[in-house]
């Protein structure tokens, strides 16, 4: 490209693209974000092969222009954003509720403890991002969004096949967010 070319083109990317592209990277996000998040309240099998989205969100996530920029901050940043991910999908995969079915698959299905762990960890996901644009200069960078999602997807899949010898009733288990029908208050039932 001729410098001329060059600055023609810089010439016609005005600062309004940058919002445009960041708005609809936010948008793209969310949307799959609230696909991966309804999934999880439908009867689904607990297969490994749930590790290859892992793998392909993560390597999204590191792909340029990388999932921060390569300061103390931003580095920073993103390994407290990746630890909370660890955690939540961790916690995520030890309480979600697992059984087998009649030919000895093992199935999940999310409850309201899966969603106010998958929620909390968006929010935090935001708010760490928020506080490294506002207070040091950080600017947002959905691919540690992406890499974020692939971290706490692989946690909650290696917790739940780690409890998964375990499982050997039908229906759903009781776990701390799904508690049976006969654990219940009776108003609830």
């Amino acid at each position: 490209m001729t410098s001329s070319a060059g600055r023609l083109l810089a010439a016609q990317h005005a600062p309004m693209d940058d919002k445009v592209l960041i708005l609809i990277n936010v948008a793209v996000i969310l949307l799959i974000s609230a696909i991966v998040i309804v999934s999880q309240f439908h009867v689904r099998e607990v297969r490994a092969q749930t590790y290859l989205w892992c793998a392909l969100l993560g390597v999204r996530g590191v792909l340029p222009p990388g999932p921060s920029e390569a300061t103390v901050p931003g580095v920073t940043f993103l390994v407290i954003g990746l630890a909370f991910s660890l955690g939540f999908g961790y916690y995520r995969g030890r309480t979600i509720p697992m059984w087998r079915d009649g030919t000895g698959r093992l199935l999940r299905k999310g409850n309201r403890l899966t969603l106010v762990l998958w929620l909390s960890n968006l929010l935090e996901r935001f708010v760490v991002g928020a506080i490294a644009a506002v207070f040091f200069g950080e600017p947002f960078n959905g691919t540690a969004v992406w890499l974020s999602v692939g971290v706490t997807l692989a946690a909650q899949q290696w917790a739940m096949q780690r409890r998964a010898p375990g499982i050997t009733g039908q229906g759903p288990q009781p776990t701390p967010g799904n508690r049976t029908t006969a654990d219940r208050h009776p108003q609830d039932r």
